[in-house]
């Protein structure tokens, strides 16, 4: 069988959806997976070991100049590779009308959640065949349910079945193949020729034999958001009992925040230059431990296997919490009242770096 998903973004929602591959594959070895994807996040989609094809989208960037001959080019070339293959199902696991639209675009009946349960109500109009979905369930749940649902296959549930609620933990199905492909053309690309002593893009460089703490500071949403001052607190806690750490960032606003955090701590924090994923996915796969705000690349260091921190400040730990994939590390997710208190994170890191 081969299934065309549509998920382009964000990172956070294409983290969410690798858990349903994993149970397809399971329960249907001979599945072929093509995914159509925002093209920042193709390089999470890469590493699931069902996905066959990535097919990247830039909607996000061909909306800012749609009549330019760049975008009528890349356009073009997207819809000609969409539309190669006739597929046994085209599923939009987003629930929005822009990936109803690329659905529509494609060959092979579609499948998608219903009115009562897309984001977009408007997009489940597109499909033949329509699926409910509890929305007030957490994200990776819903995505595999949703696939369960549109392959035929059960998914064993832990008796509270009203809730919906998947009795096994989720399996990321990152291969270790991919992954170490990736990391071993990250580790040839850094040190290629003469490799300085300290780069703005290697931070693992400047701290030989111990792998840095990754903080995420930087959300969209102010809202999200840690203020300085704790996160200066608590590297100031972490950087005392000899733990590196690195704050990446996504933008120039956020790379500013990063700089300011780390003159404020001191020594052994490094705040590198914003890098796409296929460069920091390397280095998150290395980090010793993770500590954040609610944000994709939180949700991402889980599937990696790394132990971490979550902080929200402003949304349910319950339902948008990072979760630790089978056999994974710990991964603690801390709501409002205590992300507000730097004592709090400081013990919760202390018992995931245990």
């Amino acid at each position: 069988m081969r299934l065309l998903l549509i998920k382009t973004s964000s990172l956070g929602d294409v983290v969410h959806a690798l858990p349903a591959l994993s149970d397809a594959l399971k329960a249907l070895p001979s599945l072929q997976v093509d995914w159509v994807v925002e093209e920042a996040y193709a390089p999470v989609a890469t590493l699931h070991s069902s996905v066959e094809a990535v097919i990247p989208v830039a909607i996000r960037r061909w909306r800012k100049s749609p009549l330019s001959g760049r975008t009528r080019q890349e356009w073009k070339g997207f819809l000609a590779r969409l539309q190669e293959t006739h597929y046994d199902l085209v599923l939009d696991a987003q629930g929005l009308i822009k990936s109803a639209w690329v659905g529509l675009l494609a060959h092979g009946p579609r499948a998608g959640l219903d009115w009562q349960s897309a984001r977009e109500p408007l997009a489940s109009l597109s499909y033949q065949r329509k699926l409910r979905v509890q929305k007030e369930l957490p994200a990776i749940a819903r995505n595999r349910l949703l696939m369960a649902q549109a392959l035929g296959y059960e998914l064993p549930l832990d008796g509270v079945t009203t809730e919906g609620r998947i009795a096994n933990p989720p399996d990321y199905g990152l291969s270790p193949q991919r992954l170490a492909a990736l990391l071993n053309k990250a580790s040839t690309e850094t040190h290629r020729g003469t490799t300085p002593k300290t780069t703005p893009d290697t931070p693992l460089d400047n701290f030989p034999g111990t792998a840095p703490i990754f903080c995420f500071h930087g959300s969209a949403r102010p809202e999200k958001c840690w203020p300085e001052a704790n996160w200066i607190a608590l590297g100031k806690l972490l950087t005392e009992q000899g733990l590196p750490l690195c704050l990446p960032s996504g933008n120039a606003q956020e790379h500013a925040r990063a700089s300011r955090i780390a003159e404020a701590i001191g020594e052994a924090v490094e705040a590198p230059e914003p890098m796409p994923l296929q460069r920091l996915i390397p280095r998150l796969a290395r980090a010793r431990a993770v500590v954040g705000v609610d944000t994709g690349l939180l949700h991402l260091s889980a599937a990696l296997g790394r132990p971490g921190v979550g902080l929200f400040m402003s949304t349910d730990p319950k339902k948008f919490g990072a979760l630790a994939g089978a056999n994974g590390p710990a991964f603690v997710n801390l709501n409002q009242k205590a992300s507000g208190r730097v004592s709090a994170v400081n013990e919760a890191m202390g018992e995931v770096l245990r």
